[in-house]
């Protein structure tokens, strides 16, 4: 996970895991995300698009989620991550990923601050 995401989201350790809870949620809930879809994930952390998700954030908390969108540039095929701190900013994990639209993404733009624009 960049720098810049780590630090919104308070993560101590900048790894992003993937629990078989939210393995299970993808491929039931997305049927078209398939495993070779999968092998995107640690590129889209990387290089993808990220929003921090400030919205749902009380007056006393600090910032522990984020959004991500990646479109892989041999296949054109967008994707879109969702990431969340937990245990005190020790354990990071991927929520969701799913394939998206365009208009999906500029969705995204509008419920937090950039963080790290598309490399």
């Amino acid at each position: 996970m960049p720098e810049p995401v780590a630090d919104f989201i308070c993560a101590s350790l900048p790894i992003v895991y993937l629990s078989n809870y939210s393995l299970k949620h993808v491929m039931e809930e997305h049927p078209d995300v398939t495993f070779i879809d999968l092998l995107c994930i640690p590129l889209m952390l990387t290089f993808g698009l990220w929003v921090g998700q400030s919205d749902r954030v009380g007056a006393n908390q600090k910032p522990n989620s984020g959004c991500v969108s990646y479109v892989h540039p041999e296949t054109l095929v967008r994707y879109i991550g969702a990431v969340k701190s937990a245990a005190s900013g020790f354990e990071i994990y991927l929520t969701t990923f799913h394939r998206s639209r365009a208009r999906q993404t500029t969705s995204i733009l509008r419920r937090g601050p950039l963080l790290q624009t598309h490399k």
